[in-house]
């Protein structure tokens, strides 16, 4: 039985998001298992990431409260938004690419537009304990 493995996106707790590609599982030494670096120089840890579904966006949260928006094929940052008196812990974008949910320490959740980073809604303490993943379901 072969297992294949599709490419993906990996961040540091440095500030580094690199494209891996699968083939270097394959690969004996050190050396030839490195991921293309796309984008390194942010102010505090990456806490979540996540892929737009249709555009070469990824959606980037830190520890420090701070959502930005980088393209990774230009390596432009197109946008950010400062996620005032929350502490963010995780994020997932809805297959459509419209809207992006952050997860908080707090239990709480907020649904964003993914054009403007603008709030569309926000719901209070709906988990007991903070969020470490959510996914949207399949439509």
């Amino acid at each position: 039985m072969q297992v294949r493995v599709p490419n993906f996106v990996v961040a540091s707790s440095t500030g580094k998001i690199a494209l891996v590609n699968a083939a270097i599982f394959e690969m004996f030494t050190k050396e030839e298992r490195r991921g293309e670096l796309l984008v390194h120089a942010f102010e505090s840890h990456i806490t979540a990431l996540c892929a737009h579904p249709l555009a070469s966006h990824l959606f980037v949260l830190t520890n420090g409260g701070m959502l930005r928006v980088i393209d990774y094929e230009s390596q432009a940052w197109l946008r950010h938004k400062v996620l005032e008196k929350r502490t963010p812990t995780c994020l997932c974008i809805n297959p459509n690419g419209q809207e992006l949910v952050v997860g908080c320490e707090d239990g709480s959740l907020m649904v964003l537009n993914t054009a403007d980073l603008d709030l569309i809604q926000r719901a209070h303490q709906v988990f007991a304990q903070h969020r470490t993943h959510q996914l949207f379901r399949p439509s």
